[in-house]
């Protein structure tokens, strides 16, 4: 194979294929959104399901009426199973019984998307060490718990899947929020 392109071994040559829509297809499969009750998560919910997934939205469960509205709307939409559970990625219980509650409605989970996070009004150097710790404990814990619980029924159903992390250019950029408040604990998060 010395000096040969790849297009002239055909083991490693491209396979010609007749759409880019249909080389992200996702029929069959199954994914959780984390945070999507609105924003970014619902906005990949609706691009999953767009692809052909059932999905899960998940999210606080303050945000039930709207997480069951975006995923009727998905699911009349798209053709697909849409289900909301509610739940806090920040409690390890919680997060138990969420990933439980989608595979029991949809049967494994092969995509995840760890979208869920907030922000603090608070963030500036006179952070209260609490609020520290929440905002922590929802964008940092949370992806590891989440993580951990979806690649655990992964590994247990026999089958790989996708974990998808959303984080903020906030920890490549100074980000000044509306409130003038310097950002440092979300970027570092």
């Amino acid at each position: 194979m010395s000096g040969q392109l790849c297009k002239d071994v055909p083991e490693y040559a491209a396979k010609p294929f007749s759409s880019v829509v249909d080389r992200f297809q996702l029929r069959g499969k199954k994914a959780l959104i984390t945070g999507a009750a609105g924003g970014i998560g619902d906005a990949c919910a609706r691009a999953l399901a767009e692809l052909g997934a059932d999905v899960a939205l998940m999210d606080l469960p303050s945000q039930q009426q709207a997480l069951q509205h975006n995923a009727g709307e998905i699911a009349s939409k798209y053709g697909v199973k849409a289900i909301a559970v509610m739940g806090d990625v920040s409690s390890e219980q919680s997060v138990t019984d969420f990933v439980a509650e989608a595979v029991e409605h949809l049967g494994t989970i092969d995509v995840l998307h760890n979208n869920a996070g907030i922000i603090s009004g608070e963030d500036t150097a006179d952070m209260p060490h609490q609020e520290w710790q929440r905002l922590m404990s929802v964008n940092v814990d949370g992806v590891m718990l989440v993580g951990r619980a979806v690649a655990d029924v992964m590994i247990k159903h026999g089958h790989g899947g996708s974990i998808i992390n959303t984080a903020s250019m906030s920890g490549h950029i100074v980000n000044r929020s509306p409130n003038d408040s310097y950002g440092f604990a979300y970027a570092s998060s």
